[in-house]
């Protein structure tokens, strides 16, 4: 794949699909819950239960909102850093003065800067995202989820707020359902996969059709279910067992499922609720990896995929950094040094790591706005011990490698 200027990038495409994806399933997923599972634990409950529900009712709401709201901003590039914040920022100066650790691309000490935004100079732990076409300081990854780059200064907090109250969102609404939903598939299977009369249309289009084994046993299975779903309320209807009891406040249960999908097996509810899942599993996955790396271990994601690249390269891999000295009479020097892309200078333990994203007091937790407890995504805190080791490194030769 390409990877100049205006080249295709697979991304590019996903940035436009993901997110009307996602914004589709929060709809999708909320009408199920409020216009389905609600007002089905109401007719299936006592009245003693109801303050209850409505309380769960306006808890669920204010998670998706605050969950949505999150999501729409991280989208629309409200807490991104602009391109030229990072040009302007006066922090740069110091790499032209050699008075911080910056990234270098010789011997001579000549500082890391972007073709592609006129020479521009790029601090240590930024790159050029080639999706957003522009330098991002601090960056960790793009996520085709917001369409966005998630930058360490800057969007990895309401990131992890986001991953937190989606998270909490679908297991509020999804809860009440899964039990529903999982009687259901029983239902299904019990009726449309039975030995008897009523499981003979599955047979005539599936199971004993060769079309059937196809694609192995998890499709035969798969199909069989899929298909006993589109075919159920057909054979609910002719399967002489089905009675017509009495619902909790008057009516048949043929007569209500017109009213809610829950009453009655449907795919589309059990395609929510898969979906809502697998969304669910991928954000705990999110999670786990931004606790591993950015928190207990102090790196980002590109620095774990410069690591990895490094090890399959044929070559020693590594980054070359311009460490200053403490200063003489005002004056400071310092040396080149090369080291590998997966030492992890900017860790500072697991306590700081997590008050540089969140903050330091705990109300600054529970707001999406960085309040001054990020670096500026130019001049990093690196701990003393990690000072002292890169100061300790011997000076890095050109062709020495």
């Amino acid at each position: 794949m390409a990877r100049g200027r205006g080249a295709y990038r697979l991304n590019k495409v996903l940035n436009r699909i993901v997110p009307s994806l996602m914004f589709l399933m929060i709809y999708l997923g909320s009408k199920l819950v409020l216009n389905q599972s609600i007002p089905y634990l109401f007719e299936h409950s006592s009245s003693d239960y109801h303050y209850w529900i409505k309380f769960y009712k306006l808890f669920f709401i204010s998670q998706v909102s605050l969950t949505a709201a999150l999501y729409l901003a991280i989208y629309l590039n409200l807490f991104t850093t602009p391109q030229s914040r990072l040009s302007g920022n006066p922090t740069i100066q110091k790499i032209s003065d050699r008075s911080i650790i910056y990234q270098c691309v010789d011997h001579t000490g000549s500082p890391l800067r972007c073709t592609i935004c006129n020479d521009q100079i790029i601090p240590i732990r930024a790159r050029h995202c080639l999706d957003c076409e522009l330098c991002v300081p601090g960056f960790d990854h793009h996520c085709v989820w917001f369409a966005q780059c998630i930058s360490i200064t800057n969007t990895l907090k309401p990131f992890i707020q986001v991953l937190i109250l989606g998270a909490t969102a679908i297991l509020t609404g999804a809860i009440p359902i899964y039990p529903i939903v999982l009687q259901h598939v029983r239902q299904v299977i019990r009726l449309t996969w039975s030995a008897q009369s009523s499981g003979d249309t599955l047979r005539k289009i599936w199971w004993n059709r060769w079309w059937g084994w196809a694609g192995g046993p998890v499709y035969r299975y798969i199909g069989g279910l899929c298909l006993g779903y589109i075919y159920y309320p057909e054979i609910n209807l002719q399967d002489p067992s089905t009675t017509f009891t009495k619902a909790p406040h008057g009516g048949t249960k043929t007569q209500q499922a017109t009213k809610l999908v829950l009453s009655e097996p449907t795919l589309s509810a059990l395609l929510i609720v898969l979906a809502a899942t697998m969304v669910l599993g991928v954000i705990l996955a999110m999670l786990t990896i931004v606790l591993k790396n950015n928190i207990l271990n102090g790196l980002s994601t590109l620095e774990i995929e410069r690591a990895r690249q490094a090890k399959r390269a044929s070559r020693e891999a590594g980054v070359k950094l311009w460490v200053p000295s403490p200063a003489s009479d005002g004056q400071p020097r310092g040396k080149v040094i090369f080291v590998p892309p997966d030492l992890p200078i900017f860790d500072l333990g697991p306590k700081l790591n997590f008050q540089h994203i969140m903050g330091k007091q705990v109300w600054h937790w529970f707001v999406p706005w960085t309040i001054g407890h990020l670096p500026d995504g130019v001049e990093w805190p690196i701990s003393d011990k990690w000072i002292d080791y890169l100061r300790s490194l011997d000076v890095y030769h050109e062709g020495e490698l």
